[in-house]
Formats: structure tokens, C-alpha cells, sequence
């Protein structure tokens, strides 16, 4: 994400998309009653099956939004703010948010939405993580994104006998393979292997590789090896900080407060603590937000997060396409941190 500009005091922010992360991180910033300006592409004819396409810059008040992770187009649907003299006044109308667009949003800005923005930009900053998973026989590949992990492929190689003939040739084919696979990414490479996976990669290896890859050991393959890696601590001291390695400490270190007492989960428990005060950090599913505003009832939950901020604690909304965000969906969606016990 880009800041082209902003004054959050006087409730605007043009920002453009750079990456399908961006549209992650805006469909949680914006709700219905914003505004957003952005040039889209209209038939502008009273008959608009037979009327001309046209490019214009429409201000739409925002009514709903709409992302799926596996989508690469965030819809917000809404109505004309201004009379255009193509387009009516309080027209219907949906902008289709792609890579590469650019939108002014007009809005009142809560602190962790402007906290959420400033995370896009962040990411952006990123080099986007690979990690590979390996044992004896197979390599599961994960992409680790704004949103949270996405699995992108495996592939197995059935190794014979190891006094079979064709045993070492089997494993070198295995090996040729995965190589030529981590060949084709530019970006960081984290290995985890189990047993001497990790050994045997960095013997046969080839340079062009070893400049760019990361070695770990974990207990599993597969995509238990993966989230094995993202609440190691790993991916924190060999690369740059990920939203989904963040979230799953911070997940741990609610569970591990859940038990101390100095943590609580669950709607009526949270509102509870923080009317006492004791709320230091607000975490939030994703898909409780958007399970609220589809059956709009939200202004409850913003009230809420509002209410947080205003007794100085913080708000951070965990995404639910990682194993750490699906765990707080399994607690209500929503749990909190204590300054003190109560």
C-alpha cells in the first residue's frame, strides 16, 4: 500500500493498491457510511444496456463491501454522492478495487484503522516469505502474505528400498526437483526440514540457491511443518517480521494468559474487563467483524473497540486464514489482554 496523501484530522487518505494484501487490509478499514472517490468505468445512457462505457471519477457512499481471500478484486458497493452529468444522484453503483487503482477515502478514523493502514504500508516494504517444508520424500510449499499463509503446492517423490539399485538416483531426482522448483522464486526461502533434510539440501544445493535460502529443523512435514516454523520465533530472526508469524505469538501469549488469569475471551467477558479498565490489548477476528456488519449489528463490536481506545488500550484484528486466527475464532472471535487480573 501507498499513502499518495492524508490528513486523518480531516478525514481523508488517498492511498493505492500495490499488492492483493492492500484489499485485505481495506476491507477491514472500510465500513458502510464512508465515502470514496475513485475513477471507474460506467454506461452512461438512460438505456444502460445500449449506452456507451465511459471512464469518470465517482464519490460513493459506502453501503457494503466484499473480499474473499482467493479474490483479487475488492467490491464496494454503494450509492453517488454528487450529480454527475452522466450519473444521477444517489445512483447505485459498485468501484471493482484491482492492483494498481487508486482511491481517496473520505471517513472518520478510528486509531487501529489508521494503525491498519499503516501495516499495508509496512508489508509493502516486505520481501514476501516462501517457506518449503521438507522430509525424506516430499516438500510442501506455503506463500506467507498479509492475510495469513497460503498453500500453494506440494509435490512427493516415492523413494524404493534403500538397498534397491535405483534407490540414490530416486533421492537425486528428488532433490533435482525441489531445486529447480526454489529456482523460480526471487524472494527469501525458508527451509524446514526433518531429520537431516536440512543437511543434505545444503550439501547439494547449488550457489545461485544457497545465497537465498534460510535452514530450519522441525519435528513434521507437510503443513503441520509450516505452522511449526511460524510459532518457532524463526521467521522473526532470519527475516522480516510477517503479520502471520505476529499474530500466532500473539495468540500464544493469549492462551498462555487464558490460563495465568490474565487474559479473558468472549464478548460479555471482554466488555466486562474493560469496563474495569483492565483491557490492555483488543484482538479481533477478521470474521467476526465481517460476520457483524453482514448481520448489522458491527456498531456493537465498534463501540466496543472505540471504548478500548479511549481507556488507552490497543486494538489489532487477527486474520482467520492462519491456524493462530482460526484458534481466536474457535473463543468467539474476540479476547483480550489484562493489565491486571480481575
Amino acid at each position: 500500500m501507498q499513502i499518495v496523501s492524508s490528513n486523518f484530522k480531516k478525514g481523508f487518505a488517498k492511498v493505492r493498491v500495490q499488492t492483493k494484501d492492500d484489499l485485505w487490509y481495506l476491507s477491514h478499514i472500510l465500513e458502510a457510511g464512508d465515502e470514496v472517490v475513485m475513477r471507474t468505468h460506467r454506461r452512461v445512457s438512460r438505456d444502460e444496456r445500449e449506452g456507451e462505457r465511459k471512464a469518470i471519477t465517482l464519490k460513493l457512499l459506502v453501503s457494503r463491501i466484499e473480499f474473499h481471500m482467493y479474490s483479487d478484486t475488492l467490491r464496494i458497493h454503494g450509492t453517488t454522492v454528487d450529480e454527475h452529468k452522466d450519473v444521477a444522484k444517489g445512483s447505485h453503483h459498485t468501484f471493482g478495487v484491482g492492483i494498481g487503482d487508486t482511491l481517496k477515502v473520505n471517513k472518520e478514523w478510528k486509531n487501529y484503522q489508521i494503525e491498519e493502514l499503516k501495516k499495508a504500508v509496512e508489508e509493502a516494504k516486505r520481501v514476501a516469505v516462501v517457506i518449503v517444508c521438507v522430509d525424506d520424500t516430499s516438500a510442501e510449499f506455503a506463500e506467507l502474505r498479509g492475510y495469513g499463509v497460503e498453500f500453494v503446492g506440494s509435490f512427493t517423490v516415492p523413494l524404493p528400498r534403500k538397498d534397491s539399485p535405483d534407490y540414490e538416483k530416486k533421492r537425486e531426482g528428488f532433490y533435482d526437483g525441489l531445486f529447480s522448483k526454489l529456482e523460480r522464486y526471487s524472494q527469501k526461502i525458508v527451509i524446514a526440514g526433518t531429520g537431516f533434510s536440512c543437511e543434505n539440501i545444503k550439501e547439494r544445493a547449488p550457489p545461485s540457491l544457497k545465497q537465498k535460502i534460510v535452514l530450519t529443523k522441525v519435528n513434521s512435514g507437510g503443513r503441520t511443518g509450516v505452522n511449526e516454523v511460524l510459532k518457532s520465533g524463526f521467521l522473526e530472526k532470519a527475516i522480516a517480521k510477517s503479520r502471520a508469524s505476529e499474530e500466532a505469538k500473539l495468540i500464544e501469549k493469549l492462551m498462555e494468559g487464558i490460563a495465568k488469569d490474565t487474559a479473558t475471551y468472549g464478548m460479555e467477558h471482554v466488555k466486562k474487563a474493560n469496563g474495569l479498565g483492565a483491557v490492555e490489548l483488543l484482538l479481533v477476528s477478521d470474521s467476526l467483524i465481517a460476520d457483524m456488519k453482514e448481520k448489522e449489528i458491527f456498531p456493537r463490536l465498534d463501540s466496543l473497540m472505540r471504548s478500548v481506545e479511549k481507556r488507552k488500550g490497543k486494538v489489532h484484528i487477527i486474520s482467520s486464514e492462519h491456524d493462530a486466527g482460526r484458534q481466536l475464532k474457535s473463543l468467539g472471535g474476540i479476547a483480550a489482554l489484562l493489565r491486571f487480573k480481575i
